[in-house]
């Protein structure tokens, strides 16, 4: 069985981004950390220095559209929401602001 690849969206919930990167580091059984996307170019780089291989970009709709990761966890702050769509065109699909 092949690992199930992930990659990250956002940097803004801390406390949710980097527990989970870190255990992902240590090693959990099947899910591997390859890629993240924040518009702060210094902290993803150092984010991904870290955790997932150096891999980072500061385009999301560029992580989006690689063939993997197979699943992409979502941390933006909370409000970072522009009408009906995302900051990244996505569109909301994560409930009420």
């Amino acid at each position: 069985m092949t690992d199930l690849r992930i990659g990250i969206v956002g940097l803004h919930n801390h406390y949710h981004a980097y527990p989970f990167a870190e255990y992902l580091r240590r090693g959990l059984a099947g899910m591997t950390l390859v890629a993240v996307a924040d518009e702060r170019a210094e902290l993803a780089k150092a984010f991904a220095d870290a955790y997932c291989g150096g891999d980072w970009t500061t385009d999301y709709t560029r992580l989006l559209g690689r063939s993997d990761p197979r699943c992409v966890g979502k941390y933006f702050r909370p409000r970072q929401r522009c009408g009906d769509r995302g900051e990244c065109g996505w569109p909301r699909v994560h409930g009420p602001s």
